[in-house]
């Protein structure tokens, strides 16, 4: 019994003993990680403090000596050995399509952002997606207009990441008492950029013309872009060209996410300035519409920033042995008609993938600024 019981007591003393070494090494551990030294950061695009990562980073700078390492791929950073506590400045130097792009990613907030193919764009009633642009100075955000951000692209057979912006105008045109514009005349066969209302955003929209010569049905008219056409020619030089795409009427009974795939795959539309199509509104509401045909698309209740009081045209036409039926967008429905009707146009461009992120968050009170 005597010898039972000093066992139980060894074994007891043993137990404490190495529960004692355990949180005597716990311990050291924990002195050791209290004590080892750490690294801050604070992040710059294009010199304007940033609470995310960017891309391209260009230059650090530290106040101990130290080697930072950056994986742009994955957005991880790593550093060289830490003698004491470090603290750097990271500068990044990205486009503003770079910074929506890893904002979008970093906030991971699919109520706001839809990415389908390498595009990504805005959902809902009303996003954080407005810019400024068309500025007679882009250091002045006074002389600007606010447009919206419709999608960001990311051009896949570049080496590096670029990525081209597609702005909307925030407001539709208006010349004086004319609000609504037709989109051919009758009986026309032309497709969009040669229809009247192709070349009114081509030539007298694109070169701001004070006396552009426009046939509206069987009047002739003179309109006066010199104040509500591109500026200058630095807004003219930002736009890239050759980017629209198009299918038409034959696919209207097809889904919202068939119609967006079979887009990226359809008619090239060879010009600067164009109109919103059907893919891009569908991209607005495609999270809980993509099942929805596009005829019955108004059926889908989700709202979108593209819904409008009245009807606006779009880029999409279906031509047939009766002339060209263009689509138009109106209280949620998508259908074709005659080009001789009258609606809204909201100038429609993408920007080269070199312009730049200069501020702002794309609220309505900040929309982002970019230069070129």
């Amino acid at each position: 019994m005597e010898s039972k019981i000093i066992i139980k007591k060894q074994i007891i003393i043993w137990g404490i003993v190495l529960t004692s070494a355990i949180l005597l090494i716990i311990g050291f551990f924990l002195i050791f990680k209290i004590n080892e030294p750490k690294i801050s950061y604070e992040y710059y695009i294009n010199d304007i403090k940033s609470d995310i990562l960017g891309t391209n980073l260009v230059r650090y700078d530290c106040n101990k000596d130290i080697t930072i390492l950056y994986d742009k791929d994955v957005k991880a950073l790593s550093h060289s050995k830490l003698d004491s506590d470090t603290k750097c400045n990271l500068y990044f130097e990205d486009s503003l399509g770079n910074y929506i792009f890893n904002y979008a990613y970093a906030k991971d907030d699919d109520t706001i952002y839809n990415e389908m193919d390498n595009v990504i764009g805005y959902t809902g009633e009303n996003p954080n997606n407005y810019v400024y642009f068309n500025c007679d100075d882009y250091s002045n955000k006074d002389t600007c207009e606010v447009w919206r951000i419709l999608e960001v692209v990311k051009i896949t057979n570049e080496e590096t990441d670029k990525y081209r912006l597609k702005l909307i105008r925030n407001d539709a045109l208006m010349l004086g008492d004319i609000t609504k514009f037709i989109w051919a005349n009758k009986g026309t066969n032309e497709g969009f950029s040669t229809a009247n209302i192709g070349t009114l955003l081509n030539n007298g929209y694109y070169n701001a013309l004070s006396d552009y010569e426009y046939a509206s049905d069987t009047t002739g008219l003179k309109l006066d872009f010199s104040k509500i056409g591109l500026k200058n020619d630095k807004t003219r030089n930002m736009l890239s060209t050759g980017n629209f795409k198009m299918i038409s009427e034959h696919y209207k009974n097809g889904s919202a996410d068939g119609w967006y795939k079979n887009e990226n795959f359809g008619i090239n539309i060879d010009v600067l300035v164009g109109l919103p199509t059907i893919s891009d509104y569908v991209l607005t509401k495609m999270d809980t519409c993509k099942n929805v045909a596009i005829s019955n698309f108004k059926t889908c209740s989700e709202k979108s920033y593209l819904d409008k009081n009245e009807g606006i045209w779009l880029l999409n036409y279906d031509t047939t042995n009766n002339g060209t039926y263009p689509f138009h967008l109106e209280n949620g429905s998508i259908s074709s008609l005659s080009p001789t009707f009258k609606y809204l146009i909201y100038p429609t461009l993408y920007l080269k993938s070199d312009v730049i992120y200069k501020g702002g968050n794309g609220t309505l009170d900040n929309p982002y600024l970019l230069n070129y």
